[in-house]
């Protein structure tokens, strides 16, 4: 009985399956990568991973010619597009060149070439491995290049109808999305986490979707911060026994969605002694207003400057008038106070908090003695 190695789509599960036809494969395969189980065997599609061939007959599954190839077990919605394959060194090179220069610096080109041009994936200022000499450099140029190769993760449903809709909202399908690609990522290459790595993912990602490059007056901007926002907030939060959030934590932004012009001021309500925080007005995904809102009162700031203006403010505003940071997002405040503010936070602080600001001290002087190398 053959044995085959099946991926889910994600690529963050394989399982060896020993089968005797496709239907063996597809229950098998099912039962171990944990798919949802209302989904019928006759509903999943099993592909070739090199090239994504769908493999539909028990007689092309058993055949020698596959023995020892990797597969996918596929959802109806979920679809593989196989990692294109890059140029040979003698298809590419010239005259000039030796084959270690023509590994490809970028994607491959939307442009053809005819005979006699140069090859689309030839870089201008070709850099190898050899160029930086220590094994690290050669890791993360290996890792690159991988990166470059693979394919975008596949999304769900949801995240892909919010990314590719004729009227795309890619904030409501931000963090998952992110949440997604992460998964996806990580789970193949664990070693991520050089500004480069995220570069490239990044770049490939607003190919594809350039709709979540112009969220905001500033591209980036908007979902950026968002995601920036939410991320020290979950990190340097308080906690109670058990390990559940504190019933009052809270985010020192609120976002609301497709607000009527007649229907502001409401949202702008606070009560009396209520904490400064940002609220900010989003129409489908682009912001259309910022405020700070207090005890009552808001004030409304320039949207040009962002969320990340608007953090500033806020933090201006407990400055200027002396107040204590609230316990539900104390900690956020305070990660500003100390590394934005350049003023020490001396009350209470969480185990996230004291974490987090370590690892941010860290990567500031990194890049502090990366700047005056």
């Amino acid at each position: 009985m053959p044995i085959f190695k099946v991926w889910n789509a994600t690529r963050t599960l394989k399982k060896a399956v020993a089968v005797s036809s496709l239907n063996d494969l597809k229950g098998k395969g099912a039962q171990k990568l944990v798919l949802p189980p209302c989904t019928h065997i006759i509903d999943l599609t099993v592909v070739l991973e090199e090239d994504g061939t769908v493999i539909d007959e028990d007689e092309i599954l058993l055949s020698p010619e596959l023995s020892g190839s990797t597969l996918l077990l596929l959802l109806p919605h979920e679809t593989w597009t196989a990692a294109p394959k890059m140029p040979s060194p003698q298809n590419c090179s010239t005259t000039t060149q030796s084959p270690q220069q023509t590994l490809p610096e970028s994607l491959p080109s939307t442009s053809t070439a005819t005979a006699g041009q140069e090859c689309p994936n030839t870089p201008r200022t070709p850099k190898t491995p050899s160029d930086t000499g220590s094994p690290s450099d050669f890791k993360s140029f290996e890792l690159c290049q991988a990166l470059k190769a693979a394919p975008l993760p596949t999304f769900s449903p949801l995240v892909e109808r919010g990314l590719t809709a004729v009227k795309p909202e890619p904030l409501k399908v931000w963090t998952e999305m992110i949440k997604q690609t992460a998964h996806f990522y990580l789970g193949k290459w664990p070693e991520i986490g050089e500004q480069s790595h995220y570069r490239i993912i990044g770049e490939k990602m607003f190919r594809r979707f350039p709709c979540i490059g112009f969220d905001g007056p500033v591209q980036w901007d908007l979902m950026h911060m968002l995601a920036v926002i939410e991320f020290m907030e979950g990190k340097t939060k308080f906690h109670q026994g058990g390990g559940r959030h504190i019933k009052q934590t809270s985010s020192i932004l609120k976002v609301k969605e497709d607000v009527v012009d007649a229907d502001i001021s409401k949202e702008l309500q606070t009560k009396e002694c209520q904490a400064p925080h940002i609220v900010a007005f989003v129409s489908g995904s682009t912001l259309t207003g910022l405020f700070i809102v207090a005890d009552t009162v808001h004030i409304e700031l320039d949207i040009k400057d962002g969320l990340s203006g608007a953090l500033v403010k806020l933090i201006a505003c407990y400055y200027i008038f002396d107040l204590d940071y609230p316990r539900t997002y104390a900690m956020l405040l305070a990660i500003l106070q100390e590394h934005v503010m350049g003023e020490p936070y001396l009350h209470k602080k969480s185990k996230g908090f004291i974490t987090f600001s370590k690892i941010l001290r860290d990567k500031i002087k990194e890049f502090e003695v990366s700047e005056n190398e």
